[in-house]
């Protein structure tokens, strides 16, 4: 197929349509048709519209192309929700649901998730749960109205019941912190995240530490002064890890004086060519809690082709330093779908990561970003099929139930291999309590350093705002103060004053 065309009554649902229509035809060029256009030369035209039927809409939506008879769908939407925004919002999956139903129709393949692109579906199934349905209600409505399969829909509650005694009801004045440290060991092809190769890059450690430590001072004596209470804190990237043992000290002093009491302190040693024993001492010295070594892989070529600077011994020896440091939570971090990788690559890897028993494991499945490498030269790589992907991800799953753990969080990504999800599992008592909150939105985040991006949490109104640094090290340096003061508002109060309950 050449390219599609996209003729909406409601162009300003571009995008979500758009969501929809790559789940069938992944990178087939996609264009918007607007009255007064050209009439396109598009292989295949698809024409979404709605009109009002009582409290609800009727959606209709078209595919023609030039060797192909017309095929239609409509959906009939009466539930609309209450209030401006969430009528928004139910309108807006009723033409992502008729797109499906004509897509699915057109190519005759279904999607795991149904007609569901958004990154959190648990969300949904807590909002389904608040309107008084059974959990048994609540799974037969997400496959009625959203065509979710049924086996996602029972691992979205199988989620929901581990994260019961987390997830937090009351979030007045709760804070998360996530301190961001954008330098790497070196970049890998499949990333997008605002880090840099700190090989090349050493001059800006020393005044972005600086200007990060300015950061952590004031917004914690705003935060003390304003009465939020620290939950959790989570040092990412990058890789935390790269800069060294001495900076990690004085970085992990800051942090704590300035936002103390936190039940959980998490740190992304992500790669372990940058773990030595003094690092992980270092760490375990300044109250960490936790830490993540991620594989991705245990196959050596893999890594190679990744631009991952270590080898899968490594990845056992930083494991065993870990351990050997009382470290007695350790995440691992697999990729399901990798280039050149096969289901036969992942049950190996598995094994491997059996004989280390580690506390979490998270599995995620690819995603082609648009800011990677790996989408900027995808003709270079061999890609599994996403049936290929499913077995990796099943053999994952049965591998982690096999070692005692369930899962506990899932997130999902757009341009993911086979429309699948990213899960965290976990041994029981292991689960990472930040992990649940970025998840679930259900307490303030805030963000400090390059490319951190604070979210606001306004449960009484189903919203969040978000506030974000700047993502160049340059323009974060040079502009540390204004961050500061884009976030002092919120964090001083005076857009935060009243206590609000979080419905889940």
């Amino acid at each position: 197929m050449g390219s599609i065309t996209l003729k909406m009554q409601h162009p300003a649902l571009y995008s979500e349509a758009g969501d929809v229509v790559r789940l069938f035809y992944g990178d087939t060029p996609l264009t918007l048709y607007r009255e007064g256009d050209m009439e396109p030369e598009a292989d295949v035209m698809i024409v979404q519209r709605a009109r009002r039927e009582g409290e609800g809409y009727l959606h209709e939506a078209v595919l023609t192309g030039p060797d192909r008879a017309p095929l239609t769908a409509a959906y009939c939407q009466q539930e609309m929700g209450e209030g401006t925004l969430e009528q928004k919002r139910y309108f807006k999956y009723g033409v992502k649901i008729v797109l499906y139903h004509l897509l699915t129709q057109a190519t005759g393949k279904a999607m795991p998730w149904g007609s569901l692109t958004g990154i959190r579906p648990t969300k949904l199934a807590y909002e389904l749960l608040a309107q008084g349905r059974s959990v048994q209600q609540a799974a037969q409505y997400l496959k009625d109205t959203f065509d979710v399969s049924r086996e996602k829909a029972d691992l979205l509650f199988q989620i929901l019941k581990a994260q019961q005694g987390i997830v937090c009801h009351e979030s007045f004045r709760q804070l998360d912190v996530y301190v961001g440290i954008p330098f790497c060991p070196s970049r890998c092809t499949y990333c997008s995240f605002a880090a840099c190769d700190i090989r090349k890059n050493r001059k800006w450690v020393e005044p972005y530490l600086a200007a990060l430590h300015h950061e952590i001072k004031v917004c914690g004596q705003m935060a003390r002064q304003a009465g939020w209470q620290v939950r959790a804190v989570y040092l990412g990237g990058g890789t935390p890890t790269a800069i060294s043992a001495q900076q990690l000290c004085a970085l992990l002093e800051a942090v704590n004086l300035a936002f103390p009491g936190a039940a959980e302190v998490t740190v992304e040693a992500g790669r372990p060519d940058s773990i030595d024993r003094d690092k992980l001492r270092a760490l375990r010295d300044a109250g960490v809690s936790r830490v993540s070594i991620n594989p991705q892989t245990m196959n050596g070529e893999t890594l190679m082709r990744m631009g991952r600077t270590h080898t899968p011994e490594q990845i056992v020896q930083a494991f065993a330093l870990a351990r050997e440091a009382g470290f007695e939570a350790i995440n691992m971090d697999l990729i399901a779908g990798l280039p050149g990788e096969s289901a036969q690559d992942m049950a190996r890897t598995l094994r491997q990561i059996a004989a280390l028993a580690p506390d979490n494991l998270t599995v995620h499945t690819l995603a082609m970003k648009r800011a990677s490498k790996l989408k900027e030269e995808k003709g270079r790589y061999s890609l599994p099929s996403g049936e290929e992907v499913l077995k990796m991800l099943e053999a994952a799953r049965a591998a982690a139930a096999e070692w005692g753990m369930e899962p506990y969080y899932l997130y999902r990504q757009k341009y993911m291999t086979g429309n699948f999800e990213n899960i965290g599992y976990s041994l029981p008592g292991k689960a990472c309590i930040y992990n649940i909150d970025i998840m679930e939105e259900t307490h303030s985040i805030l963000a400090l350093g390059a490319g951190g991006i604070s979210k606001w949490v306004y449960p009484a109104e189903n919203r969040l705002e978000r506030t974000p640094n700047v993502k160049n090290i340059e323009q974060y340096i040079a502009r540390v103060d204004e961050m500061i003061a884009r976030k002092e508002p919120r964090l001083c109060g005076t857009l935060l004053d009243r206590p609000e309950t979080v419905i889940v």
